[in-house]
């Protein structure tokens, strides 16, 4: 008889937590709240964010939440690659140090002249990187499996109401 598949959220028999990676594309605001979601207190070394003038593409590795499997006092992390495309310019505000590690906080998209605008990357202790935009396309992928860590989220989870729930 063949076993079950565990459902998300469920513990594999090894301790580790059932989570089908994640893999969206973001083209409007509404997608990017999703992607903030999830990304929420997602942690940054700033050595992981590089910028591609040339392929005008902004690229950032970060130590997401994985907020589907995490409860009763278990935090579970996972790597995950965040890239835009279409960039045309990066600021940054803040004073960050090399081996700062930065704390997402939210993502938010901005329309300028659609379908251009801007894109915000806000961290704790007020670290802010805009990107412009000539639209907004994005990709947010897992690149392992959950890992159990000590870093606790810091801020209240916020989760983005669905848009087919209107």
């Amino acid at each position: 008889m063949n076993e079950a598949t565990p459902i998300s959220g469920q513990v594999q028999s090894s301790g580790t937590p059932v989570s089908a990676p994640l893999r969206l594309w973001a083209h409007d605001a509404e997608d990017l709240a999703t992607f903030s979601s999830h990304l929420q207190d997602a942690l940054l070394v700033p050595g992981n964010a590089v910028w591609l003038p040339k392929q005008r593409r902004f690229a950032l590795a970060l130590s997401r939440l994985d907020w589907l499997v995490s409860r009763d006092g278990q935090w579970w992390r996972r790597e995950a690659g965040l890239h835009f495309d279409h960039v045309l310019r990066v600021e940054r505000a803040g004073t960050v140090t090399p081996d700062s590690q930065l704390r997402l906080v939210d993502m938010k998209f901005a329309a300028t002249r659609a379908p251009s605008g801007q894109v915000r990357l806000n961290f704790a202790d007020g670290q802010t990187i805009r990107l412009h935009v000539e639209c907004l396309e994005s990709c947010l992928r897992d690149l392992g499996d959950p890992e159990l860590t000590s870093i606790v989220p810091t801020s209240p989870r916020l989760i983005p109401q669905d848009r087919f729930s209107k």
